[in-house]
């Protein structure tokens, strides 16, 4: 029973392959975002065009990594971070993977906002957005693959009942404040187990961070 709920939580709905709108473009990358951190895969790129990053740190050639990564590393969380960042060619949207390191080598987050060159959402816009995460929430959780959460004034939130395939339990979120002109979107694999984690879902290539600690790549 729960492998066949898994679809439902991990597409957020299927994509229409028309972006006649915002809510169109975002279900396929949010989709693209569910599907690799649910299922632990490599993020699906396919179709999209890489664009230059949205996060500018240093980059780190010298110890601890001990060889040059190709992250970029911001100093005051600690994330790992692609160099690049995918979109539908002319979307509204971007979309990204950012790395928190662990033991057993990094969580994925996969996040989803508008682009820094794109207008910020309207009301108008967000309205099908919103409703359509709440509906596929209230699917999941009648389904029993994942679980109401109280909501906060800007944010809409649930997580799987089971972890992925990574160890990592799996927070599906979407945030909009109209007044910050702040839309985003995440699939992640959050915090809290010990042995959650593996290579980057950024790609089949991605570096282990702890392997790279380790000297092991």
């Amino acid at each position: 029973m729960r492998h066949a709920t898994i679809p439902v939580l991990a597409t957020l709905l299927a994509a229409s392959p028309v972006w006649a709108a915002p809510e169109d473009e975002w279900r396929d990358l949010h989709r693209r975002c569910a599907e690799a951190v649910r299922t632990g895969v490599a993020l699906d790129t396919e179709g999209l065009e890489e664009r230059p990053p949205t996060l500018i740190a240093d980059i780190v050639p010298e110890p601890p990594f001990g060889v040059r990564l190709e992250y970029d590393v911001l100093r005051t969380s600690q994330r790992l971070a692609p160099r690049g960042i995918w979109a539908q060619p002319d979307g509204r949207f971007e979309m990204q993977i950012l790395d928190y390191p662990t033991r057993a080598g990094s969580r994925s987050i996969c996040e989803v906002s508008v682009a820094r060159d794109a207008a910020p959402l309207t009301d108008a816009e967000a309205a099908p957005i919103l409703d359509a995460f709440r509906d596929l929430r209230r699917q999941a959780v009648s389904e029993g693959a994942a679980t109401e959460e109280d909501d906060g004034r800007d944010r809409l939130r649930t997580e799987a009942v089971a972890p992925n395939p990574r160890g990592c339990p799996v927070i599906a979120s979407v945030t909009y404040a109209p007044e910050d002109d702040f839309f985003r979107s995440s699939v992640a694999e959050g915090p809290g187990a010990p042995d959650c984690g593996g290579v980057s879902l950024y790609g089949s290539g991605g570096l282990n961070p702890a392997r790279v600690l380790n000297g092991a790549e």
